[in-house]
């Protein structure tokens, strides 16, 4: 139950996220269109499994992934410390964020460095699009409700 309040939370977040910074940007928007990208999160103290798929610009929840691996594996400690680390991300420094997690052992991520060049420089990108727009604080607020 706890990992599918995690993907809910995941998923609404970068759902909203994606749908503010597209309607503000036409590239990132085409951007998103461009590749299907699936995203697997696992808890590693139940050791269950959730994904994460952006298809033609939409994403969505899905309990399995079918044949296809998936293109990044991010792991968490707990759907605690998973949680709070997506609700305190700061949108400037987020590669720090993320690194910071992995250094201590909160995070690790599995995947081809393209992929995860892909899928930081789009998180990156929309997090600047909502700053930029002064979106980022109904990102947040949305953040504070949804966990």
């Amino acid at each position: 139950m706890i990992l599918n309040v995690l993907l809910k939370s995941l998923h609404l977040l970068l759902k909203a996220g994606f749908t503010m910074a597209s309607f503000k940007d036409a590239a990132f928007r085409k951007e998103l269109k461009a590749r299907d990208f699936l995203l697997q999160v696992r808890l590693t103290k139940n050791n269950r499994n959730g994904y994460l798929l952006l298809r033609k610009g939409k994403i969505k929840t899905a309990r399995k992934a079918g044949s296809r691996p998936p293109d990044l594996l991010i792991e968490w400690q707990d759907s605690l410390t998973a949680l709070r680390a997506m609700k305190t991300l700061n949108p400037k420094n987020f590669i720090k964020s993320m690194h910071r997690e992995i250094e201590y052992g909160r995070l690790s991520i599995e995947c081809d460095a393209v992929s995860l060049v892909w899928f930081l420089n789009v998180i990156k990108r929309m997090l600047l699009i909502l700053h930029d727009s002064g979106l980022t604080s109904i990102v947040s607020r949305l953040a504070g409700t949804v966990m």
